[in-house]
């Protein structure tokens, strides 16, 4: 009799084992979904238009984000992530032109994150005027 209980637990925990490790801790991995619609860098790292995927692991203030295309990382880029008050435009990609005339992305809106690219981002002086 134990060695059938012996051998029925040894059964269960071979099966939930591998459950187990194929479990990832997801609950500080974020992410948000945005269009970029123009020619644009980021860090940079020149970015063609389409639909990008950026994420970043972690509460923050400052993070390090991947940009995904396709699933794909085609960027990195420091950033700071804070809450963002209900009513803000989810989705948007904040740009500002450099001397050059290339776009630069500066901030990503999530629905719930938001992210500062560029000097505020790397210093974490998040109330500074860009």
């Amino acid at each position: 009799m134990k060695f059938s209980r012996l051998l029925l637990a040894t059964a269960v925990f071979s099966l939930l084992l591998p459950l187990s490790l194929l479990a990832k801790d997801n609950s500080n991995k974020h992410s948000i979904k945005t269009q970029i619609s123009q020619p644009a860098t980021v860090a940079g790292t020149a970015l063609a238009p389409g639909q990008y995927k950026v994420e970043w692991t972690g509460t923050g203030p400052a993070v390090n984000t991947e940009f995904k295309l396709n699933g794909k990382t085609v960027a990195t880029a420091p950033a700071t992530v804070s809450e963002i008050a209900n009513g803000s435009e989810p989705n948007s990609v904040v740009m500002q032109k450099a001397a050059n005339g290339t776009q630069t992305i500066t901030g990503i809106t999530g629905k719930k994150k938001a992210l500062k690219f560029g000097t505020e981002a790397s210093t974490g002086n998040q109330g500074a005027a860009q």
